[in-house]
């Protein structure tokens, strides 16, 4: 069941958190009159010991691209987390490395990585997100969007 396979993912990428999961796998057993075994083991045993199955007893999340996970970071992130907003700055420098850089968000990770390194301290590349924040929040809630309707 694809549905499966995306709601895990956002799972694994910290989206939602294992209760929602469950919840979601939950109403989705009162939706459906054929159940699959994997749903009705996903509402009983959660997604951490379900996904430790191997694929040929559990449907496995999908690989999600760069673009993917950082809409899905960026959505889940609170400026007014000095904390969140570092981590974030320090994932996105190094998970962007290697991508393409063509892609805008990529783009904005290698420009946030290099103020950092030339600056030495986290405030320039703070005030650059956070100057950018609507078009990046904009753009994300599309990717976001999209991927979370999969699950619906």
């Amino acid at each position: 069941m694809h549905q499966i396979q995306v709601i895990t993912s956002l799972w694994r990428e910290g989206f939602y958190s294992s209760e929602e999961v469950v919840t979601w796998a939950d109403r989705k057993i009162l939706e459906l009159d054929d159940l699959p075994e994997a749903l009705m083991e996903l509402s009983l045993k959660g997604p951490e010991r379900c996904l430790k199955k191997p694929i040929y007893e559990f449907p496995q999340p999908l690989n999600l691209d760069f673009v993917q996970r950082f809409s899905l970071k960026v959505v889940k992130l609170s400026l007014e987390s000095d904390k969140e907003v570092e981590d974030f700055i320090r994932w996105a420098s190094v998970e962007a490395m290697g991508e393409d850089i063509n892609l805008p968000e990529v783009y904005f990770c290698y420009y946030l990585e290099d103020i950092w390194q030339d600056e030495g301290n986290m405030l320039p590349p703070k005030n650059y997100l956070k100057k950018q924040w609507p078009q990046i929040l904009e753009q994300s809630n599309v990717v976001v969007s999209e991927l979370t309707n999969q699950c619906t």
